[in-house]
Parts: structure tokens; C-alpha cells; sequence
């Protein structure tokens, strides 16, 4: 049978494995992408810094809140920024964490979270590029939950710095349907 194509664009004549013309259609296939639900951007350009050593809760602006949509979501993260560090050894890091009701967790490894720490000597500036895919299911019920992009200082004597001689930095959160 030839291949033919009519006025609508409707193609006749092709068979998939063998199967005649007709037999597969686009329900045989299930395929289901994920869906883009929500998308939520938060920007900061004022330089933030610690000397703390503990996740500063108040070192960063960069932060998003978002009420999903459904419990089987998962949330993409994106942060970007320009960090550094005045440090003796500049040892310092940053990081993704989620707060849901007042609860926050850490989305990286138990204690540096997903960072960007370095030490050599002397002052150093460096583009700051994190992401986290975030899957709620089982730790989400209702309300909204936030991202933020906390710092801190792992080592050495000094600040840590975000968002460094006042670059913007930027937050999204992508909500991802099943």
C-alpha cells in the first residue's frame, strides 16, 4: 500500500511492526509528560553576608514560596548569585533548604548542603549555580512551603558573602505535575 498524504495532513499507508495501517494509535503509546503546574522567581540585589557558622537564616533575600498544586508534585529548584568569601582559608558553602510550616530541611548533604565552598587564601568571588529537584510526596499535605538560599562559613575567620558588591541574584521554583 502506498504512503499517502491527504488535504488535513492525515497520513495512510504506514504500518508500525508489521501491524497494518491503523492498528497503533496515540493512546497505544502512554505517553505522559510531566507538566510545567506553576512558576515562581524571586530576585535580591542587596549583598548579604555572615560570619556565622551555622545555616544563617537571615543572610539571604533569595527566597520563594509557592502552594503546590498536588502532593505527587515534584519542585525544581534553581538559585543563582555571586558568592565569596574574605576568609583566612575561605571555607565557606551555600545552600538550598526547604521550609514547610515552620520545618526546614536541608536539600543537600546533612551538613554542607549543595555547595560551593572552596579555601584558598585571600578573597575570592565566584559565580554561585545551584539546583535541587525537590519531591514532596509524603512530606507535603496543604499550605505552602519556601526555598531559600542560605550561607554560611565552614572554616577559616572572615564573612561569607551573597549577591557580592550587590549583583542580583535569582530564585525560581518550577512545580512539576505527575
Amino acid at each position: 500500500m502506498p504512503i499517502t498524504i491527504n488535504g488535513s495532513g492525515t497520513l495512510t499507508g504506514i504500518s508500525v511492526g508489521g501491524y497494518p495501517d491503523g492498528t497503533v494509535t496515540a493512546a497505544d503509546c502512554n505517553f505522559s509528560p510531566g507538566k510545567i503546574l506553576q512558576v515562581v522567581t524571586a530576585t535580591d540585589a542587596t549583598q548579604r553576608n555572615t560570619t556565622s557558622t551555622s545555616w544563617n537564616t537571615a543572610s539571604s533575600g533569595l527566597i520563594v514560596s509557592l502552594t503546590p498544586a498536588a502532593a505527587s508534585s515534584k519542585i525544581f529548584v534553581i538559585a543563582s548569585s555571586t558568592f565569596g568569601s574574605n576568609l583566612s582559608a575561605n571555607q565557606g558553602c551555600a545552600t538550598i533548604q526547604r521550609d514547610i510550616g515552620g520545618t526546614i530541611v536541608n536539600m543537600g548533604a546533612a551538613t554542607n548542603g549543595i555547595q560551593n565552598e572552596y579555601s584558598d587564601s585571600g578573597t575570592q568571588r565566584v559565580p554561585l549555580c545551584m539546583t535541587v529537584l525537590d519531591d514532596i510526596s509524603g512530606v507535603w499535605t496543604s499550605g505552602s512551603l519556601s526555598y531559600q538560599v542560605y550561607i554560611r562559613r565552614t572554616g577559616g575567620s572572615g564573612q561569607v558573602d551573597l549577591n557580592w558588591n550587590s549583583t542580583t541574584g535569582r530564585i525560581t521554583a518550577f512545580e512539576i505535575g505527575a
